[in-house]
């Protein structure tokens, strides 16, 4: 979406028609069940803890000591940004009174907090996400304005966001508060109005391998390299979102159109792809 979040991934391409098992207070965790490309997997919701992504200014320990106060302990660090905090008393919660807690927890705490949702695990993976109350909907494309505004209101829901180089897809809320949001993204997927609708999922960015990644200030631009000033912060390219969606395929071939290059990079050399038919020697 045109929403430029830092740290905030937005996914777009899961197609979801879910099988809900409502959590209960006794259990940790409840599963439900969702189709993607087809087959059926797996994702797991934990009942005990909270995800909160921090604003990226924010101090950690002024937010740790604010969780404290309002009854809320920091667990761990899943990046800098991303955090996870469980009740002081141990207790386990309803889906719908959790999203009650993450809604009230952004809402309270917005000098620190830039959102809060639910953890989530897919199937086969250890890299949790964090699931709130808005929901990605793409409609069919046959349909008129005045077909999609009253969808909107027949479901009851609130446009937050608008795609600017998608006219069909946006982000919505419930206007009221729902206990399942994965039964309500079925009513929306139930309906021959939409092409999809999915969670909008906040997914964390790792560091990656490069160690001098944050010395390349057309990447991820902080606005200074030590004592160097570069320029004005997040003016980049935005790679480390991108990231998020796809780090490419090696069966993709890239051209370089440059003066020349340091071809024993350590960052280039394993991917070097060479036209047999143009080296020297090779004629026709």
């Amino acid at each position: 979406m045109g929403e430029n979040k830092i740290y905030l991934s937005k996914s777009f391409f899961f197609i979801f028609s879910f099988i809900v098992i409502t959590g209960c207070l006794k259990k940790r965790s409840s599963n439900f069940y969702y189709t993607e490309n087809g087959s059926k997997k797996e994702i797991k919701i934990i009942l005990d803890s909270i995800g909160i992504v921090k604003k990226v200014n924010a101090n950690l320990d002024s937010l740790k000591i604010r969780l404290n106060n309002q009854g809320y302990k920091y667990i761990r660090s899943l990046t800098k940004e991303f955090i996870i905090a469980v009740p002081e008393n141990n207790n386990t919660f309803y889906q719908s009174l959790l999203f009650q807690i993450t809604k009230q927890l952004t809402t309270t705490n917005s000098d620190l907090i830039e959102s809060a949702g639910l953890i989530i695990y897919k199937q086969n993976s250890e890299i949790p996400f964090f699931v709130t109350d808005e929901v990605i909907i793409e409609f069919k494309h046959n349909l008129s304005n005045l077909e999609k505004d009253s969808f909107i209101k027949k479901q009851k829901l609130k446009v937050i966001q608008q795609n600017p180089f998608h006219p069909q897809q946006v982000v919505v809320i419930p206007l009221n508060s729902v206990n399942n949001i994965f039964e309500k993204i079925i009513s929306i997927n139930d309906t021959n109005y939409v092409k999809y609708a999915t969670p909008n999922f906040l997914i964390p960015i790792y560091s990656h391998a490069n160690p001098s990644l944050d010395l390349q200030w057309y990447f991820k631009n902080t606005g200074s390299m030590g004592a160097i000033t570069t320029g004005i912060p997040d003016a980049d390219c935005d790679a480390e979102l991108a990231w998020n969606f796809t780090k490419g395929r090696r069966d993709i071939i890239i051209a370089i159109l440059d003066g020349g290059f340091e071809m024993s990079h350590p960052d280039l050399r394993p991917g070097f792809a060479i036209n047999e038919s143009e080296m020297r020697g090779n004629i026709g």
